[in-house]
């Protein structure tokens, strides 16, 4: 194939929409400047884009390993919350008498107030939690 200056300006196209880092690209103008199209050429091209997509698929896995690590922790946290809020009304409702129903529902009442504030906490620590790792993987 005879290599023009439209072909020349398709690649530089490529070179310049790929995920490659500047200093990269940069050694791939010069060598597109230089040689052409030539095997050489598409050899580093590829070599580059290859090693490039492996550094962000370690990256990637990294950054998803990380996540898992820290949500087993955060679900432990909210475990050992809710589990310690069980047994709290556990040790209240123990105490009161049976036909107690109004002393019941407050127990309960408080109870879910409690839960809910601890799944919001959760949700917002979460969040965070997604958003240094989103940040992490740019």
């Amino acid at each position: 194939m005879q290599f023009t200056n439209k072909n020349t300006d398709d690649v530089k196209r490529l070179v310049e929409i790929a995920f490659l880092s500047d200093a990269d690209k940069d050694i791939l103008y010069s060598l597109l400047k230089e040689e052409g199209g030539s095997e050489k050429f598409y050899k580093i091209f590829n070599d580059l884009l290859v090693s490039e997509l492996k550094k962000r698929t370690d990256t990637l896995q990294d950054c998803i390993r990380k996540y898992e690590e820290d949500y087993k922790v955060l679900n432990d946290v909210i475990y050992t919350q809710r589990k310690k809020l069980e047994d709290e009304v556990q040790e209240k409702l123990a105490d009161i008498e049976i036909s107690d129903l109004k002393a019941k529902n407050i127990i309960w009442d408080e109870y879910y107030a409690k839960v809910e504030s601890i799944q919001k906490s959760h949700e917002d620590q979460l969040h965070q939690l997604l958003a240094k790792q989103i940040i992490m993987a740019t």
